[in-house]
């Protein structure tokens, strides 16, 4: 009887299959209705996620899918589409979005754009911001969620992104609000949820459905997000990994502020010293006059690698193949 079955690697890049029923398909299109409200629009939306084409099919305005090489031929390509069925909304990750500001005068599409779900929980603030200014008059809606709980909050990007920066973050890590719909539930591994949107327990694999899901005493099925969120009153504030320290993780932020790129972050070697590992930061903060070590006094040093990021999530940093055998090393 199931009908829809995800593949994905998720956040700890083992493959896994998420299967899931038609209902699921309608779930996703009351959730998503409550919050898109795109109004009467016919064209279709573009967009990289293959759940969010089938929901767009679900509400008759069908989807221009992007092809996983993103590039500008494939975005002049959608330029040559009849008026009726060339998109003017984008449902992205923050990777893509930085690939259309690069590519801004090489296609129509970016003056069409009026509306843009950006999907992601460490986006940098001046991707966001440099998009503001790009497309003035377009909405942008901040999306946090996951392959197996999408969405699970959701806030107005310009709002995250203020309120972030008047946090002195370089990252937007205000993600909104939860959607109604949907039950959490705060722990030290993380954040749970549970609702008509997250998936059911994995086949197969009683490990993991024993590691990331739980079913309380009302039978209802919980899935562990591994973030932790902080809320308060002006939203949810993302606060790392549940697997990450939170120090670690507030000593990367401050540092991405310091150094004004996220191209960089903390690994522990064997010893528990903390170092920043990243690309080109050693000749960034000779540039910028930069002791990092001195204004830093938790960081043992600094070690030069080649950033290498998630083949699927391209904003997201691969942090052990960035390390390499360095990574064995300190295991």
């Amino acid at each position: 009887h199931a009908a829809v079955i995800t593949f994905t690697s998720g956040t700890t890049g083992t493959p896994k299959g998420i299967v899931r029923t038609h209902q699921y398909m309608w779930d996703m299109h009351d959730i998503f209705g409550g919050f898109i409200n795109e109004g009467a629009l016919d064209t279709p939306d573009l967009c990289l996620f293959p759940n969010i084409a089938l929901l767009q099919l679900g509400t008759g305005r069908g989807a221009v899918l992007i092809p996983d090489d993103w590039n500008s031929r494939a975005l002049r390509s959608i330029d040559a589409l009849a008026p009726p069925i060339r998109p003017d909304t984008l449902t992205c990750g923050p990777a893509f979005l930085l690939t259309l500001l690069r590519h801004r005068g090489k296609t129509d599409l970016l003056r069409n754009l009026r509306s843009f779900h950006v999907g992601g929980a460490l986006t940098d603030n001046w991707i966001f911001e440099e998009s503001f200014k790009r497309w003035l008059a377009a909405r942008f809606t901040h999306v946090y969620g996951g392959t197996e709980a999408e969405p699970v909050s959701y806030g107005d990007a310009r709002v995250c992104v203020q309120s972030s920066r008047e946090r002195g973050l370089f990252q937007t890590l205000n993600i909104g609000h939860p959607i109604k719909s949907i039950h959490t539930r705060f722990s030290p591994d993380g954040l749970w949820v549970s609702g008509q949107n997250v998936a059911p327990a994995y086949l197969g694999d009683t490990a993991e459905n024993r590691r990331v899901k739980h079913v309380d005493e009302d039978g209802r099925l919980w899935h562990c997000m591994g973030d932790r969120i902080i809320a308060k009153d002006d939203g949810w504030w993302l606060n790392g990994r549940a697997s990450q320290r939170s120090a670690d993780f507030d000593l990367e932020q401050r540092l991405y502020s310091r150094l004004e790129t996220s191209k960089c972050f903390i690994h522990r070697d064997a010893a528990d010293k903390a170092w920043l590992y990243g690309e080109g930061i050693r000749e960034l903060a000779r540039a910028r006059n930069i002791d990092l070590t001195r204004e830093f006094p938790e960081l043992a040093g600094t070690r030069e690698v080649k950033i290498l990021r998630d083949r699927r999530h391209r904003a997201r940093i691969d942090r052990r193949s960035s390390l390499g055998k360095m990574a064995d090393d300190a295991a």
